[in-house]
């Protein structure tokens, strides 16, 4: 017997709503650069630039990761479902074990 979750994924879209945020963050950045360009000089704006640039590109592969990550974890748990409650029990226990001691 399969059983199937329909709310394992998040409906109101948190994940994409905060890459769209940083996006448009990014965005914001980049319109501030472009008119204070008269306050920096070319050098320094292009490097921002360039490193707003690297910044969204990686923001987009660390969501393409983690959603990845996301559906090999879901994937493991429906196949195994008793041995991850048991996996997630035990690091509860060790967890609490552990904040006790401080």
């Amino acid at each position: 017997m399969e059983t199937y979750f329909n709310n394992l994924t998040d409906d109101d879209g948190g994940r994409k709503q905060l890459v769209q945020d940083i996006g448009k963050l990014i965005e914001e950045a980049e319109g501030l650069i472009k008119n204070t360009s008269e306050d920096l000089s070319d050098k320094s704006k292009s490097e921002l630039l360039e490193r707003l640039a690297r910044l969204k590109k990686s923001c987009h592969q660390i969501d393409e990761q983690t959603y990845a990550g996301v559906e090999v974890v879901d994937q493991i748990i429906r196949r195994y479902p008793y041995q991850s409650i048991g996996v997630a029990a035990l690091g509860g226990v060790l967890l609490g074990i552990l904040l006790n001691k401080r």
